[in-house]
């Protein structure tokens, strides 16, 4: 009798691009464009006080790269991935920007900047895109146009920064686009700018900020979308994992 074994499908669910700001801000409107010098001065968005790479936080070799598409596809290759769900990095304090217009203006310039060096070039790259939840309505519109437009499986929900909590109703329309939608939300930690000096060693604040979403986060939001990716889509039909 053949021993038949099924193939092991690996999938990276929470794989990260490095973008940069010198690369984000050519992605954004004439006005900002304009102002480069001026805008590139500061961050384009807050950060928190822990620096990951400054020796005593970081122990790992000194070649620090922001690989592009190519560096990408080459790890998924290495490690027989199937497909990777991308993720921002420094943009994932998108939640602590306090001028709504400008938040708007981000997440769809680093929405086009995803779609542009990454998700064109290899199909094994799947989008998560950054929803600016400081104007409801415009994270509809985001939302709708990154899945419509761009194939991305869903949203980002930001994990710290908002003036009130998820479920608030103010917030509702984002989970009802996305029930329409059929796509995913999801929230992805991020370092606090109000709580990481509670915590004296870097490893703690880490720890603190890389949690998992507990159970009944998820279940609080399933009933018009879940935080999981492909939770709304058992057959994967929209991530092409059928």
């Amino acid at each position: 009798m053949k021993n038949h074994r099924t193939k092991t499908r690996i999938i990276d669910s929470d794989g990260h691009v490095r973008e940069t700001d010198e690369e984000i801000i050519e992605y954004m409107s004439p006005g900002y464009r304009a102002r480069r010098d001026a805008m590139l001065y500061f961050p384009l968005t807050p950060h928190h006080g822990w620096h990951r790479s400054i020796p005593a936080n970081d122990f790992r070799p000194g070649d620090f790269r922001v690989p592009d598409w190519r560096e990408w596809a080459g790890k998924l290759d290495e490690g027989h991935f199937e497909l990777t769900v991308l993720y921002p990095t420094r943009f994932m304090h998108i939640g602590q920007i306090g001028n709504p217009p400008y938040a708007v203006e981000l997440c769809r310039a680093y929405n086009e900047y995803l779609h542009d060096k990454f998700l064109t070039h290899d199909r094994r790259f799947r989008g998560m895109a950054l929803l600016p939840l400081q104007d409801p309505s415009a994270a509809v519109k985001e939302l709708r146009r990154a899945v419509k437009k761009y194939g991305m499986l869903g949203g980002i929900l930001p994990a710290d920064g908002l003036p009130l909590p998820l479920g608030h109703r103010q917030y509702w329309p984002v989970f009802q686009e996305a029930d329409r939608l059929g796509c995913t939300l999801s929230i992805h930690s991020c370092n606090s700018l109000r709580d990481n000096d509670r915590y004296l060693q870097p490893n703690e604040a880490a720890a603190l900020t890389h949690a998992g979403i507990c159970p009944e986060l998820d279940v609080q939001l399933s009933s018009t979308a879940r935080c999981c990716t492909c939770a709304h889509d058992p057959q994967r039909t929209q991530c092409g994992l059928s």
